[in-house]
C-alpha cells in the first residue's frame, strides 16, 4: 500500500462526455457512450464536476457526507463500490481489492485513485497526452447450462446493446458498438446447446466493437436475446431432443488473466459442479497453486510470463482427473481465492505477514464454499452460500396467496453462530432483530412467519448448508408469502468499513432492497452503503421478492457498540418494517381475479 503521496491540486479539469444513439435490432434506442475524456491525473476530488458527469453519464452515482472517511459509488447494475480515506484497500461488489494510491482528504474533500475508480466502474482509459480517454468494457462472460439447454450472460461498464449481426443454423453473432473488452479467445462448452463461445474485440474508443459468436450444436435453437435489469446481455439456447450429453465431470473452459492497477486476477471458469484444492509455499519460492479436481481442461493450456507481482501462469492437465492453474509470485503476496456458481478468480493483491495459511480448499457450482485453516487472505463479509442461477430469463414475480405474509429469516443459529467479536454472536443478534420485527408487523396487521424463533437451525435435520437453506426457502414458497427478509450481520478483517448493505438477486427483488436499504440507514443512524446484486441462496430461489440485509459491521468499533445495544436493535427492526411498508404501498399486487 503506497499512502505517502504528494497531494496534487486540481486533479481533473473538465470531462467532456459525448452521448451518441445507439439502436438495437432487439430493442428500443437507448444512449451508449461514445466518448468519454477526463484529464489524466492519479486522483481525482469527489466534489470534481467532471466525475460527476462521467457518473452520470453510465449511470452510477457518488455518494458522501462532508466529515465521512467512506465514499460510496453505485453503479448502475446497484454493485456498491466503497474507497475509505487512508485505506490501501477498496471493495467492489463483494471483493477486496488493492488500491494504486491510498484515498487522502484535501481540504475537507476526499480525492480517489483515478485508476482504481475506472477499473471498478469496467472502463479503460488512454493516455493521450494529459487528456485520459476512457472506454467501458465487457468485463464478464459466463455460461451457464441447466437441464435442456444454456445461458450465456455478458456484463459490462455500461448497458449493453446488442446488435445481431450473423445467424444461421450452426452460429449466431452480436456486436457492442462502443464497448471494448477485459475478455477474449474462445471457451469450448459443449454443453446445453452450445459448442463454444468466441469474444473478439477491435477499435478503441468510440470505433470500439466487441463481437461475441456462439457457435451452437446440431439442432439447437438460440432464443432471441435479452437482458438482466435493462443492462446485461442474456442469449439462452434449448439443445435438440437426444443430443449427445457433454463428458461427464467438471470442464476447465477458459483461464482468463487480468492484470490491473488493483490486482493481478486470473479468472478460471468451470462448467459443473467441482471441488478445488489451494497451497502456497513460502519465500524463496513464493509459489501458489490451485487444483480443480476430477476435471478435464477444454481451453488451451498457457505458460505466460511477466514483469511484476506475479511473473508465470501456467495452465495444464497435471493428471487426467486435475487441472492445475499455478502461478510464481514476484514476493510474499496475498493471494485471495473467490469461488462462485461459475467458476473461482484468483486474485494477488499487496503483500503479507509470514504466518499465512498455506492450504485450502472449497467447492464450485451448485453451493459455493471455500473451506480454509484460516483466512488465505481477506475475509468477505459474512453471508450465505451460492448457488447457481437457472432460472428462466426475466422471470415475473410470484402472485403470493398470502398477500399480508411476511417471512422473516434471522440468520444462522443453532450450531452455526455466524460471525462474533467480544462474545456478541451473529446468531444471537439476528434472531433479536427479527423478534422485534415480528412485533411491529403484527401490531401493523401483518401476519409473520419466522424460519426459526429460537437458538435452533431452521431445520435441524438438515446434513447440508444447502438443505439448511432451501428449509429457509420453502417456509416462504410453500406459504405464498407478499416478501421475504433475511437478517444478518457483517464481517471484515480491518475495522474501518461501516454501514448497512442490502443484497438481492431478482429483478423483482430490487425495489424492496432498496426501500428496506433506505429506510434503515435512515431510521438507525448508519451508513447507507447502498444495495448489491448476488446471487445469495435465499434471496435467488424464493419465488416472491426478498432481501438480505447486512445491519451492520461487528468489526467496526462503532458498529459493534450499536450492534450490542437492544435501543439501537429496536431502530433496525423498525426500520426495516418502514422498509417493507415503503415497498409494499408503492408496489401495489395486481387484482385478484374474478370469476
Amino acid at each position: 500500500m503506497r499512502r505517502s503521496v504528494a497531494l496534487i491540486g486540481s486533479c481533473c479539469a473538465a470531462l467532456a462526455l459525448a452521448l451518441a444513439p445507439i439502436t438495437s435490432a432487439a430493442g428500443p434506442t437507448v444512449q451508449a457512450q461514445a466518448a468519454l475524456r477526463i484529464i489524466n491525473a492519479p486522483f481525482v476530488g469527489v466534489a470534481d464536476p467532471s466525475l460527476r458527469t462521467l457518473l452520470q453519464g453510465i449511470g452510477a452515482r457518488l455518494t458522501w457526507r462532508k466529515g465521512q472517511r467512506d465514499v460510496l459509488i453505485t453503479r448502475a447494475d446497484h454493485v456498491v463500490v466503497a474507497f475509505t480515506v487512508g485505506s490501501g484497500l477498496y471493495h467492489a461488489g463483494g471483493l477486496t481489492l488493492e488500491a494504486r494510491y491510498a484515498p487522502y482528504l484535501h481540504g475537507a474533500e476526499p480525492f480517489l485513485p483515478l485508476s482504481d475508480v475506472l477499473s471498478a466502474l469496467s472502463l479503460r482509459g488512454f493516455p493521450d497526452g494529459n487528456v485520459l480517454l476512457v472506454e467501458p468494457l465487457l468485463a464478464s462472460l459466463d455460461v451457464r447450462s441447466s437441464g435442456g439447454g444454456a445461458t450465456v450472460i455478458a456484463a459490462a461498464g455500461v448497458p449493453l446493446v446488442p446488435t445481431l449481426v450473423a445467424r444461421d443454423a450452426s452460429s449466431i453473432t452480436y456486436a457492442f458498438t462502443g464497448v471494448g473488452s477485459s475478455v477474449s479467445g474462445t471457451r469450448e462448452v459443449d454443453a446445453g446447446g452450445i459448442r463454444d463461445v468466441a469474444v473478439q474485440s477491435t477499435g478503441q474508443l468510440a470505433s470500439a466493437r466487441t463481437l461475441l459468436t456462439v457457435d451452437l450444436a446440431r439442432g439447437a435453437t438460440a432464443l432471441p436475446a435479452q437482458s438482466d435489469d435493462g443492462r446485461d446481455f442474456s442469449l439462452s439456447v434449448i439443445a435438440a431432443r437426444g443430443q449427445t450429453p457433454a463428458p461427464p465431470g467438471p470442464r476447465v473452459t477458459a483461464v482468463d488473466v487480468l492484470p490491473s492497477a488493483g490486482a493481478f486476477t486470473v479468472a478460471v471458469a468451470v462448467t459443473g459442479d467441482a471441488t478445488y484444492a489451494w497451497h502456497r509455499l513460502a519465500q524463496p519460492d513464493n509459489r501458489f497453486w490451485l487444483d480443480v479436481k476430477a476435471a478435464t481442461l477444454v481451453a488451451a493450456p498457457r505458460d505466460d510470463h511477466w514483469i511484476g507481482r506475479v511473473t508465470g501462469v501456467r495452465v495444464d492437465q497435471v493428471t487426467p482427473q486435475r487441472v492445475r492453474v499455478a502461478l510464481s509470485l514476484a514476493a510474499e503476496q496475498s493471494v485471495s481465492v473467490i469461488p462462485s456458481a461459475t467458476g473461482v478468480r484468483i486474485l494477488v493483491g499487496n503483500a503479507i505477514a509470514s504466518g499465512s495459511p498455506r492450504a485450502g480448499n472449497g467447492s464450485i457450482g451448485s453451493v459455493v464454499s471455500a473451506v480454509v485453516e484460516t483466512p488465505l487472505a481477506t475475509p468477505q463479509p459474512a453471508a450465505t452460500a451460492l448457488l447457481t442461477p437457472v432460472p428462466e430469463p426475466n422471470r415475473p414475480s410470484s402472485v403470493p396467496t398470502n398477500p399480508r405474509l411476511i417471512v422473516i429469516d434471522p440468520g444462522h443459529g443453532g450450531n452455526d453462530p455466524g460471525t462474533s467479536a467480544h462474545g456478541l454472536l451473529e446468531k444471537t443478534v439476528t434472531l433479536d432483530i427479527a423478534l422485534r420485527l415480528r412485533g411491529i408487523l403484527v401490531a401493523r396487521g401483518w401476519q409473520v412467519r419466522m424460519t426459526r424463533s429460537t437458538d435452533t437451525e431452521a431445520d435441524p435435520a438438515a446434513t447440508t448448508d444447502r438443505d439448511e437453506l432451501q428449509a429457509r426457502v420453502d417456509d416462504a414458497n410453500d406459504n405464498g408469502a407478499r416478501a421475504f427478509v433475511s437478517i444478518h450481520v457483517n464481517w471484515y478483517s480491518e475495522p474501518d468499513p461501516n454501514g448497512v448493505t442490502s443484497y438481492y438477486s431478482k429483478p423483482q427483488d430490487v425495489a424492496l432492497a432498496r426501500d428496506v436499504e433506505n429506510a434503515v440507514a435512515r431510521e438507525a443512524g448508519e451508513t447507507n452503503r447502498g444495495i448489491v446484486k448476488s446471487a445469495l441462496y435465499v434471496t435467488l430461489h424464493t419465488r416472491m421478492p426478498a432481501v438480505l440485509i447486512e445491519t451492520a459491521f461487528i468489526s467496526n468499533p462503532g458498529d459493534f457498540a450499536r450492534l450490542d445495544s437492544p435501543q439501537w436493535r429496536q431502530r433496525v427492526a423498525l426500520g426495516i418494517a418502514d422498509g417493507i411498508e415503503t415497498y409494499a404501498r408503492e408496489n401495489p399486487l395486481p387484482p385478484a381475479p374474478t370469476n
